[in-house]
């Protein structure tokens, strides 16, 4: 039997199912449909930007103070946007400096409702995963662990004990974002989105 914050929202299997509750189960639920993806590819933003639309939610449109902020980490070829391609601010300014940035800002943006957070678990990805336990419960923040499977369990385990679903891929975090969606929507409207 689903959770009750999963009644009405289909699933196609099992996977999906436990990937859904535990978004449920770690993070607050959104306000809207309007997301934010930070990745540390361009694909893995395009890929990201695709599953939103697939999965119905709506890509945020980053506030001008937003990305004000994002400009002083970025280099000036950079044409930031949503989604937020995090290698180039790793390139100027240090995968640290850059990763707290971004989500700060995201964080702080109320055109933002949820967001998504990619990074690559794999030798030579000079991101040592910061502590984000400062960024939770302000809005539903979904994690993307990809790469290497070893190096990757250390993170997931640190950001789940944090209170951090992770998924092993952006579109995985992405579907589950979008029931968290739907059910609450449907909550404050009273019908399905």
């Amino acid at each position: 039997r689903p959770p009750d914050r999963l009644k009405g929202s289909a699933v196609e299997d099992l996977e999906e199912l436990v990937e859904a509750a535990k978004a449920f189960i770690f993070q607050p639920l959104p306000k809207g449909k309007k997301t934010a993806i930070v990745h540390y590819t361009g694909a893995g933003c395009v890929m990201g930007a695709d599953s939103v639309i697939h999965e119905g939610l709506e890509i945020a449109e980053l506030s001008f103070k937003t990305l004000q902020e994002l400009r002083k980490i970025t280099p000036s070829w950079h044409y930031l946007r949503n989604p937020v391609d995090l290698w180039p601010s790793i390139e100027a300014s240090g995968a640290d400096v850059a990763f707290n940035t971004i989500v700060k800002g995201l964080v702080n943006d109320d055109k933002v409702d949820g967001i998504v957070v990619a990074v690559g678990a794999m030798r030579g990805f000079p991101l040592k995963w910061p502590d984000m336990e400062k960024f939770y419960g302000k809005k539903p923040i979904l994690t993307a662990v990809e790469g290497d499977r070893e190096k990757g369990y250390e993170i997931v385990k640190r950001l789940e004990e944090q209170g951090f679903p992770c998924y092993r891929s952006v579109q995985r975090a992405i579907r589950a974002l979008s029931h968290m969606v739907r059910y609450s929507l449907h909550q404050k409207n009273g019908q399905r989105a």
